[in-house]
């Protein structure tokens, strides 16, 4: 019974919250876009730390590598 109440209550909400957007169209626009900007940036930003530091490099030895670089250029490389 408190489970079919409390069901009942949050579909009310739910309802209450979509008048409320309907209302206010500027106001859902900028939420939606708002919460796709957020979710896509914090996917991004996950993809990214998985696959830099999560993720071990795909190399038998991977602390073994170096940085080799042309000795005619080293001066000129920006900083």
């Amino acid at each position: 019974m408190a489970l079919r109440n409390s069901l009942r209550n949050s579909l009310q909400d739910l309802r209450y919250a979509v008048r409320q957007l309907r209302r206010a169209p500027g106001f859902a626009f900028t939420l939606v876009l708002t919460l796709a900007l957020s979710v896509g940036v914090a996917t991004a930003v996950f993809c990214v730390i998985d696959s830099v530091i999560l993720r071990p490099l795909p190399f038998a030895h991977p602390g073994m590598f170096s940085r080799i670089r042309d000795p005619a250029t080293w001066m000129c490389a920006p900083k």
